[in-house]
């Protein structure tokens, strides 16, 4: 038995910009449809697949997630020695889309 690569590819991808403040903290984040979520940041770089979320749309499973960062951590820090605030993490990445809806950078549908 072989595997066959498929070409046709019908993932979809999302990138969101988190802009430095002070020349600090800034990321650019991917998250595709096929469940992979990938940050490059000035704090490192991130990623994780999860191939079966249980959601049609895997923004609504890292939605879920958010009710508890810890899990995601775990998974983004797997065999690294990191120090992870969670809280303040999540509300700097909402503060980051929020801002970004209210200066027309983004749509509230693509945050």
């Amino acid at each position: 038995m072989t595997a066959e690569a498929s070409t046709e590819c019908t993932w979809e991808l999302k990138r969101y910009s988190l802009p430095s403040i002070d020349h600090s903290g800034w990321a650019e984040i991917i998250i595709c449809s096929s469940g992979m979520f990938a940050a490059v940041s000035d704090y490192g770089n991130w990623a994780f697949a999860w191939r079966h979320t249980g959601h049609k749309d895997f923004r609504t499973f890292l939605i879920e997630c958010s009710k508890d960062p810890h899990y995601v951590a775990g998974k983004l820090f797997m065999g690294r020695q990191q120090e992870y605030a969670g809280e303040e993490t999540f509300r700097g990445i909402r503060h980051h889309l929020c801002e970004q809806v209210k200066h027309g950078s983004i749509s509230k549908e693509f945050s």
